[in-house]
């Protein structure tokens, strides 16, 4: 068994470790030119050098290659990439491109299929061929794109062949030569007007152009800052899925001769009695095909680049077996006991939109004197995974509450009790259960709940920098899954979608999403703010200070001049650091409370003892202040004020602070 195996191998690397206590090696290498080791160490027959010579190789390394074998996960998750005999497969889907990339997309009323020709039957779909495949059954997809405007038109309209079609006039061939269109020294308006117009008529005469609807395209003299502005416009208007009806028994044909490979799209979601909200990706796959998309200029763009997969099945002896809710016995992990294909499709979100520069600008400009803007400040917590609260300008709570447990599941619980038997399924050699998939879910669920918050408070959200100075505490989400949680939160609040919203025209719908952060590159690059994401110091969003763990953990009582005396006299010292110039107050908060006769049942923290400092800004709430409506008394340092008191009631401030306070008459005080 599992267990005898790895007690045996314990007791074994247990030998192996003891026996290292009389080892004279050096990074396992000996050195007998400078020893003399004596028979213990040389001894031919049972000297220590025969036994630890390959003592490492032969039971620490094997050791470590019996752990992995018995605790690997049953299954395998590799995946392998086909390609048909086609290095290029899949590459893009253009119609003038469907030879070279062998693949094509089919739809069968609300089925979509995935097409990949035999390569020497590349022609199937081909115009001369239209006859023989055309009739009812299939749609097949007739993609067109106009790729690169700002390379390809010039390349068309100057080539050789092109100044024979497109006749060109002296006046532009000159203007194109000399870059008089181009930013710069030698700009023209006028110029790049008037290539402007040799562009437009050509879009109308090239025959590979013709496909395209560039009637939308803006009069030329709305074109003010530069050409690029028209090239956009065309990259806009040169995109185009149509759909060509194709013979059922034509496909059939060529499937069952082996011509063309054909692969059902399908996903959980187009499952039969699929019940609740599509999956996000799923909406995006539906919507490039469909007409409000459509309608819209096509918002949602079919990129090319797409990649398929194969994934070998496990027999279902290996993934073992289990009992579901019901009792019934039923194979672990199924979805690996069936071999499995995978589609990888690249798309592009709010097509033709280009790029917003200076976006954080915009955000701030919106941002600036606008009363109506909310603030969501996040805090990782000791007792909390993470923590949320919602204020106003003027400092109200309008919402608050903890991140531990969202839509019914406590995250918390399950996440520590998790931890826990992965710990124990490490130590007896069992195969260690997922925890990935369990923060992936938490940190989905956390970053919705957030979007969500940010959408119905109008408010923008507050984290922590974690460039910081950054120490890790005592629960709460760690440094690494926090960083997950931003991530994520970004690239959710890049193009925020409302599932359930249906007018195309109405802000969180697919074709309208909120575009809240800009594109996530890296950490150092954003910066402290993306969007409607800032980050400030963590002693703004926390109790909790940064740099060392602390947190607020004890509370003197108030009381008569007796009591007082006798909560000081529970700190373990109070001292003034002379070359630091600071007051430091050391309590250890369990000793404090045994002092104090506190019965306390309180979770204690790992480290109790602190050394507290007067040298540290503090701000302080003063109820009278602001004709009694309140505000804070702000001291950049405390020393001073505590040097102040001390001095009133005559404490040498060099000697033990506490025994003079331990000396003093509370009598009258």
């Amino acid at each position: 068994t599992r267990k005898t195996i790895k007690n045996f191998a314990d007791d074994v690397l247990y030998y192996y470790q003891l026996a290292k206590y009389f080892s004279v090696e050096k990074k396992r290498e000996w050195n007998f030119a400078k020893l003399d080791l004596g028979v213990f160490y040389t001894n031919p027959d049972f000297g220590y050098e025969k036994f630890y010579e390959n003592a490492y190789e032969e039971i620490v390394q094997v050791y470590n290659k019996i752990r992995n074998y018995l605790t690997k996960k049953p299954f395998s998750e590799e995946k392998w990439k086909l390609n048909f005999e086609n290095a290029t497969l899949a590459g893009g889907w253009d119609k003038n491109k469907e030879r070279d990339y062998l693949t094509i997309i089919l739809r069968k009323g609300n089925c979509y299929f995935l097409g990949v020709m035999h390569k020497k039957h590349n022609n199937l779909f081909a115009d001369k061929n239209k006859d023989e495949f055309k009739g009812d059954g299939y749609e097949k997809m007739v993609y067109k794109l106009f790729p690169g405007p700002n390379k390809m038109m010039p390349k068309v309209c100057f080539s050789k062949k092109g100044l024979e079609f497109f006749e060109p006039s002296e006046e532009i061939i000159d203007i194109y030569e000399s870059e008089k269109f181009k930013k710069g020294d030698n700009f023209s308006l006028n110029a790049m007007r008037e290539l402007i117009d040799f562009y437009k008529d050509a879009l109308q005469k090239y025959e590979g152009w013709k496909v395209y609807d560039f009637s939308k395209l803006r009069k030329t003299e709305k074109y003010q800052e530069n050409i690029g502005e028209f090239y956009n416009d065309v990259a806009s208007a040169g995109y185009k899925i149509s759909w060509q009806n194709v013979s059922e028994n034509y496909i059939k044909e060529k499937n069952e001769n082996g011509e063309l490979y054909l692969f059902e799209i399908h996903n959980k979601d187009w499952n039969e009695g699929a019940t609740g909200q599509k999956n996000l990706h799923t909406l995006y796959f539906e919507s490039l095909f469909s007409e409000e998309n459509k309608d819209n200029d096509f918002l949602m763009k079919l990129s090319g680049e797409a990649e398929l997969f194969f994934r070998p099945k496990t027999e279902e002896k290996k993934l073992g077996y289990r009992k579901d809710n019901q009792g019934k016995k039923v194979v672990k992990n199924k979805r690996y006991s069936q071999d499995k294909i995978f589609l990888h499709l690249s798309i592009s979100l709010n097509r033709g939109k280009g790029d917003v520069f200076g976006f954080n600008k915009k955000i701030n400009e919106f941002l600036v004197d606008n009363p109506d803007i909310n603030i969501i400040g996040v805090d990782r917590g000791e007792k909390h995974l993470a923590y949320y609260s919602v204020v106003n300008q003027k400092g109200e709570i309008l919402d608050s509450g903890s991140l531990n447990e969202i839509g019914e599941v406590n995250y918390y619980d399950k996440l520590s009790k998790r931890a826990k038997v992965r710990e124990g399924e490490r130590k007896d050699w069992k195969q260690v259960s997922d925890i990935k998939n369990l923060k992936k879910g938490y940190i989905s669920q956390v970053v919705r709940k957030l979007a969500d918050l940010a959408i119905k408070h109008n408010a923008i959200i507050v984290l922590e920098d974690l460039n910081m100075r950054f120490k890790q505490i005592r629960g709460g989400i760690e440094k690494s899954v926090y960083q997950q949680l931003e991530k994520a939160l970004i690239e959710k609040l890049n193009f925020l979608v409302d599932k359930g919203e249906r007018n195309p025209e109405q802000a969180g719908h697919l074709l309208c999403a909120f575009q809240l952060t800009a594109p996530f590159t890296t950490f150092k690059d954003m910066n402290k703010q993306t969007g409607i994401i800032f980050y400030t110091q963590a002693s703004y969003t926390s109790k909790i200070d940064p740099l060392t763990g602390w947190r607020p953990n004890l509370y003197l009582r108030k009381g008569n001049a007796k009591v007082n005396k006798r909560q000081i006299m529970a700190f373990e010292k109070i001292f003034f650091n002379q070359e630091k110039n600071r007051f430091e107050f050391t309590y250890d908060l369990k000793k404090f409370d045994e002092k104090m006769e506190i019965k306390s049942k309180k979770d204690y923290p790992q480290k109790t003892k602190w050394t507290l400092c007067s040298s540290v800004e503090r701000w302080s709430w003063n109820k009278r202040l602001n004709n009694n409506k309140g505000g804070y008394d702000h001291y950049e340092n405390l020393t001073e004020n505590f040097r102040e008191l001390f001095e009133k009631y005559d404490i040498d401030i060099t000697g033990d602070i506490l025994e003079q306070i331990k000396n003093m008459d509370t009598k009258g005080n």
